[in-house]
């Protein structure tokens, strides 16, 4: 749910702020919430961490994929 609940989110927020700046409309913002185990490992916390790792990537990703449409 960490993950996959961000990618679905924003992949249908990118959808609609997408259609939105081809009709001339400014693009938007994405906003993901990861946490400090997004930086460093927790003893046994490893299913979350992996999860807010995952995140960070995702929305680099997303960054570079969505910044020509204007969306940050």
């Amino acid at each position: 749910v960490n993950l996959t609940g961000c990618f679905f989110g924003l992949r249908a927020a990118a959808e609609v702020m997408v259609a939105q700046a081809r009709e001339g409309r400014r693009g938007g913002r994405i906003v993901n919430i990861a946490s400090q185990a997004a930086k460093s490992g927790f003893p046994h916390a490893q299913a979350y961490t992996s999860s807010k790792h995952g995140l960070v990537g995702l929305v680099r990703s997303a960054a570079i994929e969505l910044g020509p449409h204007g969306i940050t």
